[in-house]
């Protein structure tokens, strides 16, 4: 049996469901039920950057290592770019 540690939290917003984060070069996207997008360091759990939608969303995110797509309870697709 193998321990495990906890090496780092981040905050992400309220999820009403299980979310399982979407993972690519090295990074972490998780989109909250709010509209809130956070993208963190995978390996220290940094904060890359946050975005507010405004919208309540219907799907978690996908994550290329640069875009992250989310779905809107509308049935909208918004794609957010890094920087």
């Amino acid at each position: 049996v193998v321990r495990a540690q906890v090496a780092w939290t981040q905050s992400v917003g309220t999820l009403s469901a299980p979310v399982r984060p979407a993972w690519a070069a090295g990074m972490l996207a998780v989109a909250a039920d709010d509209g809130t997008v956070t993208v963190v360091e995978a390996e220290s759990g940094r904060l890359v950057w946050r975005a507010s939608l405004g919208e309540t969303l219907g799907a978690g995110a996908a994550h290329d290592g640069r875009h992250v797509a989310v779905v809107t309870r509308g049935a909208e697709v918004v794609v957010l770019r890094d920087g």
